[in-house]
């Protein structure tokens, strides 16, 4: 009889639950904290590191020597499949070398084609337009073991990420825009929609180069698929979209500043694409010449007064990587001479070094990229990401984390608690697996790079006076 009545009465109560409203919501699940988030107090510093056009086959891949195996770094995908022609290494600039193209139509070439050997083979042969030839197997060059020595050291000391890729589908000067604006755009009158710029315009790279657009071609990604348009009457060569920089609040409340943009040598010029947003360039007074010198920023990090946040570029060709373009090439030796100088720093061990490549560089890679963002352009093939931290996941680790520039930006945001920019970051991979994020972490040794020490920053030599400059050479 009891239990009868208490059965009628969660009957009761039930039909009475369900008459005023049903059942409950479930409960949301909690959202687990990021990576950013819980590397808050660990890591007080981050740096960016911005080299030049390379993709991870190009660094990490291709037979370490003639008669080696077919994989080339232990622990990652960089195989080296069969029934390619067995180029020769090459240095990173060695002059003469064929630079293959990594114009956005050169990138849909080999998309179409499904990014198999077949058709990487096709480019490399045929070239994808007469516009945008390569040079005979150009795209299946790979730096030799000698050459790539020091960012093999880094990789083995700390930490390399194979599931890595280019912000987009395209070369440098799009790259350099998401870098710092994590969109590449242009209007290309006042009344007009934006279009998505995706290559180099064809005369001038920044907002003080060109007073108006009347003679600039620039390519544009149209519904129709590629093109390039010939904008009129819009005043300036500058896209009024916030940058990163806006986020960061100035001074930080350290007193220093939050941010800062370095070049290695003054008067070098500024980095294409970053100085073509209006905010960036009024955050420098409008002046061109606006990137600290080698000295600033050794003697930052000496005296301790690294900013929180640090975008650091080559301050000529012959230290970004860039292929094709100079006799001699450092490099890697200015990448082990910056990471050296912050390694040996107060900031050693809180800081985090992001050394990436920031397009393609028309360079083969035999990973196939996600699928393309709505903007077209994309994300582009996988690039190496190297992280240099006291707080990584363990020396040597290999990260298979499928991400891209927009998750080093998002770390960065949830690490010192900033706001989004836009949709490309809010919607980027998190870093997962890259950190020791145990609430009880503790730093592990920061060893230097020794393979760089034996062929120290000269910047006379380097980046001696008169070289090209980054800004006026680099934007392929």
């Amino acid at each position: 009889m009891r239990r009868e009545l208490v059965a009628g009465g969660l009957a009761l109560g039930l039909a009475l639950f369900v008459a005023l409203g049903g059942a409950p919501a479930p409960r949301a699940r909690a959202q687990s904290p990021s990576v950013g988030t819980l590397m808050r107090g660990k890591i007080k510093h981050v740096v960016v590191i911005v080299q030049e056009n390379r993709t991870f086959d190009n660094l990490f891949g291709g037979p370490p020597v003639p008669t080696a195996s077919v994989r080339a770094y232990p622990n990652a995908d960089s195989t080296w499949p069969p029934g390619l022609p067995p180029m020769k290494g090459v240095g990173f600039n060695s002059s003469g070398a064929p630079a293959p193209s990594n114009a956005h139509n050169v990138w849909q070439c080999i998309a179409q084609g499904g990014f198999t050997v077949a058709a990487w083979q096709a480019i490399a042969q045929h070239g994808c337009s007469a516009q945008h030839a390569n040079g005979p197997d150009a795209v299946f060059q790979y730096i030799p073991q000698a050459r790539r020595a020091i960012y093999w050291e880094i990789a083995r000391r700390y930490e390399l990420a194979d599931r890595f890729f280019a912000i987009t589908s395209t070369g440098s000067f799009p790259a350099h825009q998401f870098i710092v604006a994590q969109q590449s755009a242009a209007q290309l009158s006042p009344s007009a929609a934006p279009v998505v710029v995706a290559d180099q315009p064809s005369n001038g790279n920044a907002c003080f180069d060109n007073p108006r657009w009347a003679s600039v071609m620039v390519p544009v990604l149209q519904s129709n698929g590629f093109s390039v348009d010939t904008p009129a009457g819009y005043a300036g060569e500058c896209y009024p979209w916030k940058t990163y920089a806006d986020l960061m609040p100035t001074p930080a409340p350290s007193g220093t500043p939050f941010w800062k943009h370095y070049e290695t040598q003054l008067g070098s010029g500024p980095f294409n694409g970053f100085i073509n947003m209006q905010n960036w360039y009024q955050a420098t007074n409008g002046t061109p010449e606006m990137p600290l010198s080698s000295t600033q920023l050794a003697a930052d990090i000496q005296a301790g007064a690294l900013p929180a946040f640090a975008w650091v570029k080559p301050a000529c060709v012959a230290v970004s990587d860039h292929p094709g373009v100079a006799a001699h090439e450092y490099g890697p030796e200015w990448v082990g001479y910056v990471v050296n100088q912050i390694l040996t720093s107060p900031a050693a061990q809180s800081t985090a070094i992001f050394i990436i490549w920031d397009d393609w560089g028309g360079f083969y890679d035999h990973v196939a990229p996600p699928a393309l963002r709505p903007d077209g352009i994309g994300p582009g093939l996988r690039t190496p990401l190297l992280l240099v931290s006291a707080y990584g996941a363990a020396p040597g680790a290999v990260v298979h984390t499928t991400s891209d520039y927009a998750s080093v930006m998002k770390f960065s945001e949830d690490l010192f608690g900033l706001p989004r920019l836009n949709a490309v970051d809010a919607n980027a991979a998190d870093l997962v697996g890259f950190f020791n994020t145990a609430a009880n972490a503790t730093p592990a040794p920061v060893p230097t790079i020794a393979a760089a020490v034996a062929d120290p920053y000269v910047p006379s030599t380097m980046c001696p006076a008169g070289a090209p400059r980054a800004s006026a050479n680099m934007e392929d």
